[in-house]
């Protein structure tokens, strides 16, 4: 068992933020939020990618978020 399946509880969230630089590039962010809605989750990721790339984001184009719940494994 890994550490990380002894933190999962129930309303863990693997989300992940797809978004574009000013040179066309893709980036892609990866957080792990506890005890969030989904909603709150999303809008967090959003929040967070903002103020990390605020100086090499493109807001012409949008913030995709994808989330997936993630299970707690059990021995």
């Amino acid at each position: 068992m890994t550490l990380l399946a002894n933190l999962v509880g129930n309303n863990d969230l693997d989300v992940t933020a797809t978004f574009k630089d000013f040179n066309g590039n893709v980036l892609r962010e990866h957080r792990i939020y506890h005890n969030m809605t989904r909603h709150e989750a999303c809008v967090e990721m959003k929040r967070f990618v903002m103020c990390a790339y605020a100086d090499s984001i493109n807001l012409d184009c949008p913030i995709r978020v994808k989330m997936a719940c993630l299970k707690k494994v059990r021995n």
